[in-house]
C-alpha cells in the first residue's frame, strides 16, 4: 500500500464555503460520509470523489483533471420518513506536490490548475439515489503543473441542506481487489487517492 501525504493546503476560493453544522469524515477507504441530526428526520449521505487525468473535454484536447464527486443519498434505513437532500454549491481547487523553495525545502502542496467551468449545482437527490458532479482542471494554464510536481489531489466542498462536506480524491475499494499484504485492507491497484504524475507520461506543460 502506498503512503503520501495529503492535502493540507486550503485555497481562498475554497474556504468560501463556510463550515456549517459538519464536515465528512473518513467512513471507510475511498468514502466519505456525513450523518446529520437536527429537527425532523435524519439523513445519511456519502460523498466519493474520483480523480483523473484526461487529455480531453467537451471535444477539447488538452490537459485535464477530471473530477467525479458521486453524491448519495443513503437516508432510509431505519427512518420512517425518508427525506430529499438538496445540494447547492460545490468547489473543487487542484494542488500538486512540489518540492518548496524556501527553507527547509520539504516537498509540499500548492495550487494546480483552474476550474474550466462550473456546471450548476442545484441538485436534488432522493433517498436511495446518486447524482454526480463533475469538474475538469485545466492543468496547464493557471497554475500549471509544474516540471518537478511528482503528484496531483483535488480538495472538494460541497453544501448539501446548509452543511459543509469536504474531502479529497478518493481511492475507492473494488470488489474483487487482493488485501494489502501489510494491513489486510483492498486496495485498488488504480488508486486515486493521490495521482502520480509518473504514471501519465504525456502529463507535462511546456
Amino acid at each position: 500500500m502506498k503512503t503520501h501525504g495529503i492535502v493540507a493546503h486550503t485555497v481562498a476560493g475554497v474556504v468560501a464555503l463556510t463550515l456549517s453544522g459538519i464536515a465528512v469524515a473518513d467512513h471507510k477507504p475511498g468514502h466519505d460520509k456525513g450523518n446529520a441530526q437536527g429537527p425532523g428526520p435524519n439523513t445519511s449521505i456519502e460523498v466519493v470523489n474520483l480523480c483523473e487525468p484526461v487529455q480531453e473535454n467537451a471535444g477539447v484536447q488538452g490537459k485535464f483533471l477530471r473530477v467525479t464527486s458521486t453524491i448519495t443519498n443513503e437516508t432510509g434505513d431505519g427512518v420512517e420518513a425518508p427525506v430529499e437532500i438538496g445540494v447547492s454549491q460545490v468547489q473543487v481547487a487542484g494542488f500538486q506536490f512540489v518540492q518548496n523553495p524556501a527553507p527547509p525545502k520539504k516537498k509540499t502542496w500548492i495550487p494546480a490548475g483552474s476550474v474550466v467551468s462550473t456546471p450548476d449545482a442545484a441538485l436534488s437527490i432522493l433517498p436511495g439515489e446518486s447524482k454526480d458532479y463533475v469538474v475538469h482542471l485545466e492543468l496547464c494554464g493557471s497554475d500549471p503543473v509544474l516540471a518537478d510536481a511528482t503528484a496531483l489531489n483535488a480538495e472538494v466542498q460541497i453544501m448539501i441542506d446548509g452543511r459543509n462536506f469536504a474531502g479529497r480524491c478518493d481511492n475507492p475499494v473494488l470488489e474483487g481487489d487482493d488485501p494489502d499484504p501489510n494491513d489486510g485492507i483492498p486496495q485498488d491497484i488504480n488508486d486515486q487517492s493521490r495521482i502520480d504524475i509518473a504514471d501519465y507520461p504525456w502529463l507535462s506543460c511546456p
